[in-house]
């Protein structure tokens, strides 16, 4: 596996909890974090907005 492909967090859903949990790995703690999410549009997103 190269190092493009190692993550040090993988975080299932994009709901408010894992965007939130997500930014704060890798903003605060300079982490690299993979969102996985089965919906094209995060579930929070109104899409009529």
């Amino acid at each position: 596996m190269s190092d493009s492909n190692q993550y040090d967090a993988i975080i299932i859903g994009s709901g408010i909890g894992g965007l939130t949990t997500a930014t704060i790995l890798s903003k605060l703690n300079h982490k690299k974090v993979l969102i996985l999410e089965q919906h094209f549009i995060c579930r929070w997103f109104h899409p009529r907005i």
